[in-house]
């Protein structure tokens, strides 16, 4: 349970605004966790670093994660437990006068996004 996190070395990332909280869905019911750190980076790659050497639990989301989920250097600790995953959009003016390189950007976005097994939860 969310709670039981309270007694871990907890790894927080504050690239992300907001309040110092993570969010579990249980049972339907979003529970709220006030994360009091051992250690609070600016940046991903800190926090995974220091997730894969035994120092602490992190929250990444799943893309941030794939390849050590993959590799098996990380693993999800209450995957019952995650709150809805936050969709990925891609916003353009207009699709006619979307210039070549934009297009091949979002093809390229769209065919790495959907290889990540991760994201189809």
């Amino acid at each position: 349970m969310p709670e039981d996190l309270a007694g871990h070395d907890l790894i927080l990332t504050t690239a992300r605004p907001g309040p110092p909280d993570w969010r579990f869905l249980v049972d339907g019911r979003e529970r709220v966790l006030r994360v009091v750190p051992r250690l609070a980076v600016n940046h991903i790659e800190p926090a995974l670093l220091a997730a894969r050497d035994g120092h602490g639990i992190a929250r990444p989301l799943s893309y941030q994660a794939a390849d050590d989920l993959a590799a098996g250097t990380l693993v999800r600790l209450m995957p019952h437990a995650e709150p809805t995953p936050l969709p990925v959009h891609v916003v353009v003016p207009t699709a006619r006068l979307m210039p070549g390189r934009v297009r091949a950007f979002l093809d390229h976005a769209v065919q790495g996004l959907s290889a990540l097994a991760v994201l189809r939860v």
